[in-house]
């Protein structure tokens, strides 16, 4: 939110470092997704992560999954996200990226992509598209307690 008020969910800009650094000493590993709503494997990859998830939360693994685009390809909003977060029941951050930040990282339309950060040094250890819960898991499995 925008002020350190938890009721308060105006958009603001927020760095990975910001977010997950400090907060959360028991953080080891981090695996940001990007995302659109029209994107159909990002769809089916979204049950998965949640999934994930509550496996990887208590030994120190993270998610966040963003959002450039609504289903019409409108650039993200916040609602959309807090929507999309409901719809999947998705336990960690969803957040809106209107402005496609993470599109360095990535060729246009070969989503999702997912990132991992190592969040004791903050730095990215691996990216690719298309998603792989094995792949994954093991990149999880070498960060985590």
């Amino acid at each position: 939110n925008g002020n350190g008020d938890p009721t308060d969910d105006s958009p603001r800009l927020v760095t990975l470092e910001e977010f997950f650094v400090g907060r959360d000493p028991a953080a080891r590993i981090l695996l940001v997704t990007a995302s659109a709503g029209w994107c159909g494997a990002c769809q089916e990859e979204a049950p998965i992560l949640a999934d994930m998830y509550r496996d990887y939360a208590g030994r120190g693994g993270r998610m966040v999954t963003t959002l450039m685009e609504t289903t019409s390809g409108a650039p993200g909003t916040v609602d959309f996200a807090r929507s999309w977060a409901q719809s999947f029941d998705l336990p960690f951050p969803v957040v809106a990226d209107p402005s496609d930040l993470l599109a360095d990282y990535y060729v246009e339309n070969s989503i999702p992509m997912n990132m991992f950060i190592d969040l004791q040094t903050m730095k990215i250890i691996e990216v690719w598209h298309g998603f792989g819960r094995s792949d994954a898991e093991e990149v999880f499995d070498a960060y985590v307690d």
